[in-house]
Parts: structure tokens; sequence; C-alpha cells
């Protein structure tokens, strides 16, 4: 992972996105939990890799999700209410 700093704000690179074999980005939109503190943060505009692997540019105001990291994906199965 590579952090940066660009003005006041951290920017985070998480270099695993790379499909080695391929060489393709994969699919690295925002979690819903993820999105709810970018937009606490004030971010503008955010660009990720969309599910064929190209990069996309979306303003934060304007996009919504509902997608869950794996990591979320997996805990979820191991919760009771």
């Amino acid at each position: 992972m590579k952090r940066e700093r660009y003005g006041n704000r951290d920017v985070i690179q998480n270099k695993n996105n790379l499909d080695k074999e391929k060489m393709r980005n994969k699919y690295s939109s925002p979690c819903e939990i993820c999105l709810r503190r970018i937009k606490e943060f004030g971010f503008g505009k955010i660009a990720f890799s969309d599910r064929d692997g190209n990069i996309t540019i979306h303003k934060v105001s304007e996009y919504d999700t509902e997608h869950q990291s794996i990591v979320q994906k997996k805990l979820i199965e191991h919760i009771r209410i």
C-alpha cells in the first residue's frame, strides 16, 4: 500500500489491485462505508477501475454504491442477530 500527500489530503493506493498474470486493473469501487467517509472528508471526485478494468471518474455527490469489500462479505457470514 502506498500513501501520498496531495495538498491537505492523503491518497492511498493499493498495489494489490493488479492481476499480475494479466496486468489488468481489478474492480476497485469504494465500499459503502468508504464512500460515506470520502463524502465526510469533502472529496469532490473519485477515480477507480470499473469491472472491465477501465479507470472511471465520478463526482462524489452523484455517486452511490452498495458495494461491499471481500472482508465485509466474509464477516457478515459470522454476524448473528
